[in-house]
């Protein structure tokens, strides 16, 4: 009898030393969390490679954001960590809010990008329910106005988010500060280039015009870049199923302009853009269009990404660079 006693309890042991283990390794596992792809790829740019410091996404790779809710895990991670970056829109600002920041040692930084641009004097884009719309989306927006959270798809607002957790790192390492210095530097020459490469995209192209057959979260960077749109949704829609009249809209928009090409967003169904080429494709058969049948591009958002492009280690210049190819092809 003595003996099973002995033989539980060292079961008890093992299982207790093994899942403390667990929890002390979970809680040390990152220094750098951001609630979204874009903090995280321009924290590990500030970085560089080789450092100490580790940096994580808390919404994994194929995860839709607008459907997450953080763990006890998760929330004891981040207020273990030594810098903690969200977006403060609707995504996220809420359960920050309330279960973070509230607990939060004197030892975590926060950026809030939300903040970092209004310190900047960067006047915040109101969500708004393209023309096409839902008429859910139009009485949403009547009722409660929210920001656009996507902020980071200006690169003109990378920049400053960029520099704003450059800031902080070096606040955290001070020793590493040229080399995070230089880093960014070298960021944001990429990203200047970027900048300058859309711009010529945009000022040399035949239409200024886009359909997306999908969410819409990209108000930053038209109107950085002075690119009409319309859309199926509003940038943080939980609608996937577009309506006859939404799909018989935006076709219509896409003959009037002529357009080759229809977008989506990564990790798209493409259910609604593949109904609005049906649709177009029925007016060609019916010899009532004679334009062409419209192709699918997917343009990067970088709120989240897919699992194979983060394994690949794509970054926000390699997604920004893809854009501008599908830019070339959509407005030509």
């Amino acid at each position: 009898m003595f003996v099973i006693k002995k033989i539980h309890y060292v079961l008890f042991l093992v299982l207790f030393l093994g899942l403390f283990s667990l929890t002390s390794c979970s809680s040390k596992d990152s220094d750098i969390i951001s609630t979204v792809y874009a903090g995280y790829d321009l924290s590990n740019a500030v970085l560089g490679k080789d450092s100490e410091l580790s940096t994580e996404m808390l919404v994994k790779p194929g995860v839709d954001i607008h459907s997450f809710e953080p763990s006890g895990v998760t929330i004891r991670s981040i207020l273990n960590s030594k810098l903690f970056i969200y977006v403060g829109g609707e995504d996220d600002s809420e359960w920050v809010e309330k279960e973070i920041l509230p607990s939060l040692k004197g030892t975590t930084k926060v950026i809030n990008m939300f903040d970092c641009l209004r310190d900047k004097g960067v006047k915040l884009l109101g969500e708004e329910a393209p023309e096409s719309a839902e008429e859910e989306a139009l009485e949403e927006e009547a009722e409660d106005e929210e920001y656009d959270s996507h902020v980071w798809t200006s690169p003109k607002n990378a920049i400053i988010i960029l520099e704003a957790i450059r800031d902080a790192i070096i606040e955290i390492d001070s020793v590493n500060k040229d080399k995070y210095i230089e880093n960014t530097k070298n960021y944001v020459a990429s990203l200047n280039t970027i900048d300058s490469e859309i711009r010529n995209v945009v000022s040399t192209a035949r239409t200024n015009y886009i359909v997306m057959g999908d969410r819409f979260p990209l108000l930053y960077f038209v109107r950085e870049y002075g690119i009409e749109y319309d859309a199926a949704f509003n940038g943080c829609s939980s609608n996937k199923d577009a309506s006859n009249k939404t799909i018989v809209s935006l076709s219509n928009k896409v003959m009037e302009h002529e357009l080759s090409y229809i977008f989506v967003i990564e990790m798209s169904s493409s259910t609604v853009a593949n109904a609005i080429k049906e649709t177009i494709d029925s007016y060609i058969t019916n010899n009532t269009y004679s334009g062409k049948s419209p192709d699918i591009l997917t343009f990067y958002s970088m709120q989240n990404i897919a699992k194979d492009d983060f394994q690949k280690g794509y970054t926000y210049i390699d997604f920004m660079n893809k854009n501008i190819e599908a830019l070339k092809l959509a407005l030509n």
